[in-house]
């Protein structure tokens, strides 16, 4: 099998020599730095066999004959095979829906509270009323329907706000909306609140080509659907960055009217590196009085400006309101 060097820099095919120099300088570069112990994503094993990698796509994909020669091989590989191979040895077959066998279909209630149900303060749910309607101009005003919702490193609550956001889009708004999980090193705290044995979830289908409808995991009493990350899986480069996860993303922009993608934290910025090239907005959750002001501003100067929608700020009080700004 052939290594997918232009997804392990998350460029298109087509992509100068200037962005293929500033795709390598940017994720080697926050791998090796020491921003990248705050979130322990690999071995240390593995991080020097992805950087090893990353620097050999970098010779391949800037010396002219051997981009060619590569070229060739891949196109080669792919017409041959049908498989793409990204990272790590790993295959990852295509996503055919219409020819899986998928498991039964789930539904999920709670097992606790969410934020915006069993608050005693109200504002928390108005709060999420005000988030939505500036993700709703958004949605209208760019025809966006995937945002990703992230944090600068973890422990930011990223994946609750995901998920209490999901819910008051699809209980109090009515509109159809799957949260998927794309957090598959660290599966987030999100099946903590179901009440229901998860079976399969992202990693399934695109790894196995099941059906995602049958996959995600329907709330009971909303048009909410929760599609969780599945087997622990710490090759998700290669997942993430399949056409797989192109076509399962695209198929969930004509089902839903709203996919949330609960993400990894940004640093050391090699899964967001990827999920930021096929989502249409980035939303960046900070909480208030615990990460460091300039951690924030690598994150967010590491993501592509033109994605990011807004910042969360999370427990903020109005007496930390100079902390970051």
């Amino acid at each position: 099998m052939i290594k997918n060097y232009y997804a392990l820099l998350n460029v298109e095919q087509g992509a100068s020599i200037n962005d293929i120099e500033r795709a390598y300088k940017q994720i080697a570069g926050r791998l090796e730095g020491e921003e990248a112990g705050l979130y322990s994503l690999y071995t240390r094993d593995e991080k020097q066999t992805l950087l090893a990698d990353l620097a050999e796509a970098h010779r391949t994909l800037s010396d002219g004959e051997r981009k060619k020669a590569y070229d060739a091989a891949l196109a080669s590989a792919s017409a041959v095979s049908g498989v793409e191979e990204l990272h790590g040895g790993m295959e990852v077959k295509p996503f055919l829906p219409e020819e899986s066998s998928a498991p039964g279909h789930d539904t999920f209630g709670f097992r606790r509270p969410l934020a915006v149900l069993g608050s005693t303060d109200p504002m928390v749910a108005e709060q999420y009323r005000i988030l939505y309607t500036k993700i709703d101009k958004i949605a209208l005003r760019d025809s966006a329907k995937v945002f990703a919702i992230t944090s600068a490193v973890k422990g930011e609550g990223k994946s609750q706000t995901a998920l209490n956001l999901s819910y008051l889009i699809a209980k109090e708004l009515k509109k159809k909306t799957i949260l998927v999980e794309c957090d598959m090193r660290k599966p987030s705290t999100v099946i903590k609140f179901m009440d229901s044995a998860v079976r399969y979830g992202l990693s399934d289908v695109l790894k196995d080509g099941l059906d995602p409808m049958s996959v995600a995991m329907k709330l009971r009493d909303a048009n909410l659907y929760v599609l969780p990350a599945g087997v622990h899986d710490d090759a998700t480069t290669g997942i993430l960055g399949s056409t797989a996860m192109k076509r399962l993303i695209n198929t969930l922009k004509t089902e839903f009217d709203y996919v949330i993608v609960d993400s990894p934290p940004v640093l050391p910025l090699v899964d967001m590196n990827i999920i930021s090239g096929f989502v249409d907005a980035l939303l960046v959750v900070v909480r208030a009085g615990k990460t460091p002001k300039d951690i924030v501003i690598k994150a967010v100067h590491s993501l592509p400006a033109e994605k990011i929608a807004g910042i969360i700020f999370n427990g903020a009080e109005t007496k930390l309101g100079k902390y970051y700004y």
